[in-house]
């Protein structure tokens, strides 16, 4: 099986229709929402996209705001292995 896990930070994820036209074989797994004052800002907003063939091996699991973090849990049939896999996907801004 093919598997294709794409992470996007810093990603206005608000507007997140505008990428998705341009990636077709692609879905949706999980966001952060920029809240209404962090428009505009840079460095907000993480998105977990994965090929459409593995969705439905893929569960989403949660976020944090907090910390901009996307979870997910991964069948353990699409990387072969004997257990599921936890995929997290985190930004961590620079400190300022």
């Amino acid at each position: 099986m093919q598997a294709s896990f794409d992470y996007l930070p810093e990603t206005r994820t608000n507007g997140l229709d505008r990428v998705l036209q341009f990636l077709p074989h692609h879905v949706l797994i999980g966001k952060t929402n920029v809240p209404d004052e962090n428009n505009g800002r840079k460095g907000y907003g993480v998105a977990l996209l994965v090929a459409s063939n593995i969705a439905d091996s893929i569960t989403f699991a949660g976020i944090s705001k907090e910390t901009q973090t996307v979870w997910a849990e991964c069948n353990k049939k699409v990387f072969g292995v004997e257990r599921d896999v936890t995929l997290c996907s985190v930004y961590i801004p620079p400190e300022r």
